[in-house]
């Protein structure tokens, strides 16, 4: 994503000092008298940032979820970065793809609902959404991971200035995405495909099956 001096400017006007670091690593060009934070830096930044809200215990209390009456399943926490439109997005030297937004979503799994709480954080500004969600198992007719392909321009990190086989490109951020399926409908959320996402979307298929018969 190539940008100008002046759409920089605009970007950083009216933002804190933190929020100009952050839009900078992904704006501004790389290169041996650039400034930016590095790949590390920055997901320190977004870690503490997520980290310090203790967002479990805010999902507790947002969704209404009684822990008192225990658990079916340990609760599930999916988080990843958010790749909507809007949000400015990079390669890091890593290979890994990441944005400005960052998004966590937690599942409680009571009785006789899936309680869900969803917080997306938005670190180039002052946006963050929250999102609250019940599902009666029976309502639900499954549960999955899905690899997806977002078409979006994205900036690449590296010595120099901007790749220029990236620079105003089109290119596809290849993502994962979890879904909870109702009838007509469907819940997503941002997540990470590894075997402990997988273990756990299998205890979640299990439950579901033992709900419903």
């Amino acid at each position: 994503m190539a940008v100008s001096e002046g759409e920089l400017e605009a970007a950083l006007q009216g933002k804190t000092p933190e929020q100009q670091k952050l839009i900078k690593y992904f704006m501004a060009p790389d290169g041996c008298l650039s400034r930016n934070i590095s790949d590390e830096e920055y997901d320190k930044i977004v870690w503490d940032k997520i980290n310090a809200l203790n967002l479990k215990q805010k999902a507790v209390v947002k969704t209404g979820f009684d822990e008192s009456q225990g658990n079916e399943i340990p609760p599930v926490e999916f988080r990843h970065w958010h790749f909507d439109k809007g949000t400015l997005k990079k390669r890091g030297l890593d290979g890994l793809f990441r944005s400005s937004a960052y998004q966590v979503t937690w599942l409680f799994f009571g009785a006789g609902q899936v309680f869900v709480y969803q917080y997306t954080l938005h670190l180039n500004g002052d946006e963050k959404n929250e999102r609250t969600e019940k599902y009666c198992y029976e309502d639900i007719t499954g549960f999955s991971a899905v690899s997806e392909s977002t078409e979006a321009e994205y900036r690449e990190s590296g010595r120099g200035s901007l790749n220029k086989e990236a620079a105003g490109n089109r290119k596809f951020i290849r993502h994962d995405v979890f879904h909870l399926i109702v009838l007509g409908d469907k819940f997503e959320c941002d997540m990470v495909n590894n075997d402990e996402t997988a273990e756990k979307i299998r205890a979640m298929k299990a439950k579901l099956r033992e709900k419903n018969g």
